[in-house]
This record gives structure tokens, sequence and C-alpha cells, in this order.
């Protein structure tokens, strides 16, 4: 017979409350980000903040690059343009929160159906290299409203 256990509410939540402790007492760096594309030009506005827990925020900026038309390809190239930046800061543990699913498994997998994606895929690879810690994860974009009004 396989004994099953439950986690209740409380434990998942103390369970977040130590990874986020640990995340801190090691100094690693939250970073989110969010595009905005202009219905009249070809600019994407990348808007990025760095924090060290939900509510500390250290430092935010914004960057622009052409836009490619394709939601993933934008999202890569902030990516790659984040981690660029974050490494002209000089930061070495960085958590990069993604709001795009798709996005998040093309980066982890690596395995992208569209001929334009694998260059840049190697680009954030090449990256992760600079730091001394790094990680992906998917955020929810309800708590991304910083960066959607940075962008």
């Amino acid at each position: 017979m396989i004994k099953t256990s439950r986690i209740s509410t409380e434990e998942i939540g103390d369970q977040i409350g130590s990874t986020q402790q640990q995340e801190e007492k090691e100094g690693i760096l939250r970073i989110r980000f969010a595009t905005e594309k202009s219905k009249d030009n070809p600019q994407l506005e990348i808007g990025v903040t760095v924090s060290t827990d939900k509510q500390n925020l250290m430092r935010g900026w914004t960057l622009q690059e052409r836009s490619s038309g394709h939601k993933l390809i934008d999202e890569l190239t902030a990516i790659k343009l984040l981690m660029s930046k974050a490494t002209l800061q000089n930061l070495e543990k960085i958590k990069v929160q993604i709001q795009n699913k798709q996005t998040l498994n093309l980066i982890q997998q690596r395995k992208p159906q569209d001929m334009r994606l694998p260059t840049l895929l190697e680009d954030i690879h090449s990256l992760k290299s600079l730091f001394r810690m790094y990680s992906f994860c998917l955020v929810n974009r309800n708590l991304n409203h910083i960066n959607h009004r940075i962008s």
C-alpha cells in the first residue's frame, strides 16, 4: 500500500517563505521585465526591475530595441539584453522571472520550432556563464505591474 501525504496551504507558504529567505541570504537578485511594442513605430520598450525580494526594489531601467514583430523573439531579445546589462552592473547571482510560459519552456528545453530562435537561445545560454548563479522561473503577470509601467 502506497502512503500519500497531503501538504497544507500553510506548509506550502512556509516552504515558499523559506526559499525566499534562502535566496536573500545567498544574495540572489530577482530580475523582472516587461515588454511593450508601440503601434506607431517598430520600437520595443523593455522595462526591467531588480529586487532583493518582492518588496525591496533595488533599481530599474528601460531598454529599447527594434521589435521583430514576433512576441517570442521580442521576449528572448529582452532577456538577452537584460542579462547583458546585468553583467555590466556586476550582478553575480540572478533569478530572471518570466511571464510567458512558452518563453520559459524555450529557454529550459532549447528545442525551438521557429528557425529564428536558436541564435537568441544560444546567446542567452552563453550569457549564463558570466554569472556565479542564475535561474529562470515563471512569474504571475499581476506581480509584474511596475515593469509594465516602466516599459
